[in-house]
């Protein structure tokens, strides 16, 4: 009986959770977000940009199931007046070197001047919402969007 009591419990649990993604820009000039703190270093190359980003979480190991890497973010505007947004893929794609330690990430990439040219052209580091449930931490459907606006940081 006390085993059919939780499966009905979870059951109600899981299906009381909604996917929802929120997007957070950083920009140069707010590097401090609630959970993380980013430094962006970049170098001029002949191909382009060379950046550097730091991705430090101030009080928790940062979730081994988060990502890093370089893509579209597109932003439309919808007839009542509200938004949508998506995050897709660039073509080629960009290499990303991350480096994972538990509350440190760094991200090496390299991105050409063409790119650089596209105001959708982001970095994104994408943090998954978790739960604890029976004493697990588990993944939920909904997830942080940090994005960094890549011509933000490349101005000569």
């Amino acid at each position: 009986m006390r085993a059919f009591i939780a499966s009905i419990f979870w059951l109600a649990l899981v299906l009381s959770v909604r996917a929802t993604s929120v997007e957070l820009p950083v920009t140069p000039t707010n590097l401090d977000t609630y959970g993380y703190t980013f430094s962006v270093l970049t170098n001029a190359t002949q191909d382009g940009v060379a950046f550097h980003v730091t991705i430090t979480n101030k009080q928790y190991d940062i979730y081994p199931d988060s990502s890093a890497g370089v893509d579209m973010v597109i932003h439309k505007k919808l007839a009542d007046g509200g938004m949508e947004g998506s995050v897709g893929s660039v073509m080629p794609a960009i290499p990303v070197a991350l480096k994972k330690e538990k509350r440190l990430w760094t991200a090496d990439f390299t991105v050409p001047h063409s790119l650089l040219e596209d105001t959708n052209a982001c970095f994104v580091f994408s943090v998954l919402a978790h739960s604890t449930v029976n004493g697990k931490i588990i993944p939920m459907p909904s997830v942080t969007f940090y994005e960094f606006r890549l011509q933000d940081f490349a101005k000569p």
